[in-house]
């Protein structure tokens, strides 16, 4: 868990989604300057282990972090 949260696109992606700028894949991948696919795979990983969890609002998937682990990311993210 720790080593995910080292690696820098992890946390990028983990602090767009925390403050609130960034939640949807195509809004991720404009903001931290990659693709959509890559921000797919990151993000799929991130759910694997419990880190985002994701909602359907309309046409769109929001990605939140899952409340459990938000003192982990404060401490290691």
């Amino acid at each position: 868990m720790i080593s995910v949260l080292q690696n820098i696109t992890n946390q990028r992606i983990i602090s767009e989604i925390q403050n609130g700028k960034c939640n949807t894949n195509t809004d991720l991948a404009c903001e931290i300057g990659v693709s959509r696919a890559t921000i797919s795979w990151y993000v799929r990983n991130l759910k694997e282990i419990g880190l985002i969890k994701e909602a359907r609002e309309g046409k769109s998937i929001i990605y939140r972090i899952n409340p459990s682990y938000k003192n982990l990311i404060e401490k290691y993210g």
